[in-house]
């Protein structure tokens, strides 16, 4: 298996802007991912594990977490990968 990737994008969802991690877990861009996402105005976001592609309607959500600490997912990214 590939080393998991970590991939930081910053933009505007729904007129908002902020930052989404998103840490590959399998290989392929619809494999296993876990997802960060947080709006820049808000101090904690929310957290996904994910596979699937939402273009396809193939995507399954199997965890969703709403208010998870911004500082403690960049410590779990910096430990992880």
């Amino acid at each position: 298996m590939p080393t998991p990737q970590t991939r930081r994008f910053q933009g505007t969802w729904l007129g908002r802007p902020g930052t989404q991690l998103e840490h590959r877990l399998a290989s392929g861009p619809t494999g296993l991912r876990a997802i960060f996402h947080q709006w820049a105005d808000e101090p904690t976001g929310q957290f996904r594990l994910v596979e699937g592609d939402a273009r396809k309607g193939t995507l399954v959500e199997h965890v969703v977490v709403d208010g998870v600490d911004a500082g403690a997912v960049a410590e779990w990214v910096a430990a992880n990968g």
